[in-house]
């Protein structure tokens, strides 16, 4: 069978549907820093909830999953979720870091407010996250050119990621200031800033990314039925595939505390949130060493 190939201008192309991504989530990694020193929001209250929508994060990756593979569009399987992932998702970006403010003084109702939006942030990316990288082998049959599809996109993140390694100190510059005030302000419109090219760079990534072969809808007999129970049989059955998850899950772990510790330590010991933005790009420098020396 004749490998089928990608023109450089289609992975450009794809290539850009990392940017606003990048840039946007960049901002939505301050969330809990902004839960807890500008809203002040009971810490007894927040924890639950991060770790509960972890547990949910799971599976709510693997139920798209299941969509994605039922979708059956003139457009493919994967652009329509990357598109309505990316718009929806921008919202409640904007939505979670501009509660109203009748709600600051009440903290249940500003509670139900945040955790409301903040499992619909996890409901409206996955689809993008999801549908954005299993979208590679639709692109092209070609081996090479998937390892290629799949480093672009690191690039174009790495490239943002330079800015957004200083968010707070953008945030202070945004918010025309210092301190939770200018945070409050800066982030809001940081989160505004962000959600616009969000929606941008994903919708003319999702036009111009064109799916190869889009396969018609099959019969509902010849479908296979994917069940949550079936992924962790799956799971059990193949140790490397565990293995790789257990790695994966501490190292989101480790980066995780890395990044919470890293903010509050540079915001609130040292006093200068443009020293965390030397520590993100030497973090982002050893990732992407890693990356390149994983690809040889």
């Amino acid at each position: 069978m004749e490998e089928q190939k990608a023109s450089w201008a289609t992975k450009i192309n794809y290539g850009v549907g990392a940017t606003g991504k990048g840039l946007s989530y960049g901002v939505y990694g301050k969330l809990e820093l902004f839960l807890l020193t500008v809203l002040r929001m009971d810490k007894k209250l927040l924890m639950p909830l991060f770790f509960l929508e972890k547990i949910f994060d799971g599976v709510n990756d693997m139920i798209m999953g299941i969509f994605i593979d039922n979708t059956y569009t003139k457009w493919g399987k994967f652009r329509p979720w990357c598109f309505i992932g990316a718009v929806t998702n921008a919202v409640m970006v904007v939505a979670t870091f501009g509660p109203p403010g009748a709600l600051r003084s009440h903290p249940l109702m500003l509670f139900i407010y945040v955790a409301f939006f903040y499992v619909l942030w996890d409901i409206t990316y996955t689809p993008v996250d999801v549908a954005y990288y299993a979208m590679i082998p639709a692109l092209s049959s070609s081996p090479k050119e998937r390892d290629q599809f799949a480093m672009i996109p690191r690039l174009f993140s790495g490239i943002v990621g330079i800015p957004m390694a200083f968010t707070m100190a953008l945030a202070e510059k945004l918010g025309d200031g210092a301190g939770e005030a200018a945070w409050d302000t800066g982030l809001f419109r940081m989160a505004v800033i962000t959600s616009v090219i969000y929606m941008i760079t994903s919708t003319y990534s999702a036009v111009m990314t064109k799916e190869q072969n889009i396969a018609p809808p099959r019969p509902k007999e010849q479908r296979v039925k994917f069940s949550f129970g079936d992924a962790l049989k799956i799971l059990w059955n193949n140790k490397q595939v565990m293995v790789v998850v257990v790695v994966m899950i501490l190292f989101n772990m480790a980066n995780n505390l890395t990044n919470g510790a890293g903010g509050y330590y540079f915001l609130f010991v040292v006093g200068d949130a443009g020293q965390e933005g030397m520590l993100n790009l030497l973090k982002g420098a050893a990732n992407g060493v890693g990356l390149c020396s994983c690809s040889r």
